[in-house]
């Protein structure tokens, strides 16, 4: 496989067939072939143990997970036993059950500039403003909800929940906790379905996730949200979906100077610290642990990839004659430079950068040339001169071209 993955990576970049694998796999950004078969197979282990109930995969991994085998393993339980992975402890990840015809009950606004959001929540008069908030801070994740009366600056009504840390939880299933909060804070409001409500959120991912139709990581908390709204209309005693609500999601640009979604942002990373509001003032769904996250867990296994595909770089032979070249790994200057280049020019930059070009210093090597002497120079009655990179490009003076410049008469190379 890495013998096939050496072709595909050569075509990508344009080296040469001596070319090193871990250069050519580094630069073309493709990790190797052993790191990416043990991505494969976390990914896989990890989508089993997120379907839901009644699928034959999911059977088979709750019923290994139960009564782990002593001997003759299957696939499946030599993937949990590797990534020590325990589905229980897993979200669920399903097709959305809602159907077709399904309408919110609620409206949504999301402005294309930032300073039209501001403008618009200056513009707001209702009588309840809540906004909410969710924050990877310092490897934490946390939740806030904070409602404000009009007119009135202090907050009227503050919910926090704690999920846990950035390795089980993503920074969008806050994102998605902060409305749950905020909903859950409406249930007891009179006012609810008989003056106006506006819910603020600096998230346009969770906004969307509202009116959309997928399968994901963290999709169980938008549902959840969904619900809580319906909840409020039913309490509100509106019979028809014409009637709905008269409530607004809106988005709003965050860290721009509006004081509600600051005292947010400000609880949201506080809680991540792990405070939390007492059980009682919760949710259901937020009176026990989250599931952990599909998306979290994959994120730091591809973290931890990282940090041994560096390790493994830095035993490499190649590491020690690549440092004058670029010490950074994995190259990203390389990638800065090649995407404005077309494909040629990359390949040629490909090329000169690993020094594995079609210069008689190289050919010698690989035994295509009977010299590592540039020809040019030799021809003119010079010393032996390598042909290497440098040479050919700034000292060899058999292809160096004077072009007098327009001005003062001076001369300058022309490559």
């Amino acid at each position: 496989m890495g013998k096939i993955q050496q072709i595909a990576t050569k075509a990508i970049m344009g080296g040469l067939w001596a070319s090193p694998n871990n250069l050519l796999d580094a630069h073309a950004g493709v990790l190797l072939v052993s790191l990416m078969l043990e991505h494969i197979c976390h990914m896989v282990i990890v989508q089993a143990a997120t379907l839901p109930v009644g699928h034959p995969t999911c059977d088979m991994v709750q019923g290994y997970s139960r009564m782990p085998a002593k001997t003759h393993l299957t696939p499946l339980q030599k993937l949990m036993e590797c990534f020590k992975v325990k589905p229980r402890h897993y979200e669920t990840i399903m097709q959305d059950p809602r159907p077709p015809t399904y309408k919110r009950s609620f409206t949504t606004t999301i402005m294309e500039l930032k300073e039209e959001s501001i403008k618009d929540k200056g513009k707001d008069e209702t009588d309840i403003r809540i906004y909410m908030d969710g924050s990877g801070y310092k490897g934490n994740v946390g939740a806030a909800a904070v409602m404000f009366r009009k007119g009135v600056k202090k907050p009227e009504k503050m919910l926090h929940f704690h999920l846990g840390p950035l390795t089980k939880h993503t920074t969008f299933e806050g994102k998605a906790v902060g409305p749950i909060l905020s909903a859950w804070i409406l249930q007891g409001q009179t006012e609810v379905g008989k003056s106006a409500v506006t819910s603020y959120t600096d998230s346009q991912a969770f906004i969307k996730s509202t009116g959309a139709r997928k399968a994901g990581s963290g999709q169980y908390l938008v549902r959840e949200y969904l619900r809580l709204t319906e909840v409020m209309n039913d309490g509100a005693n509106i019979p028809s979906p014409e009637n709905t609500l008269k409530f607004v999601l809106k988005w709003v640009a965050a860290h721009k100077g509006v004081a509600g979604n600051e005292r947010v942002d400000k609880e949201a990373k506080r809680v991540a610290q792990g405070e939390s509001s007492p059980q009682e003032e919760l949710p259901p769904i937020l009176q026990k642990c989250l599931p952990i996250s599909a998306m979290a867990v994959k994120q730091e296994f591809t973290e931890k990839q990282k940090v041994t595909w560096v390790e493994m770089w830095k035993t490499s032979p190649c590491y020690a004659r690549f440092q004058h070249v670029d010490a950074g790994f994995p190259f990203n200057k390389f990638w800065k430079i090649s995407n404005v280049l077309s494909r040629p020019q990359a390949s040629l930059l490909m090329q000169i950068w690993m020094g594995h070009i079609p210069l008689n210093s190289y050919l010698f090597c690989i035994k295509k040339s009977g010299t590592r002497r540039c020809e040019s120079c030799w021809g003119m009655g010079q010393l032996e001169i390598t042909e290497m990179v440098v040479h050919y490009l700034f000292e060899c003076q058999a292809l160096r071209r004077p072009v007098h410049a327009e001005r003062g008469g001076s001369v300058r190379r022309v490559d």
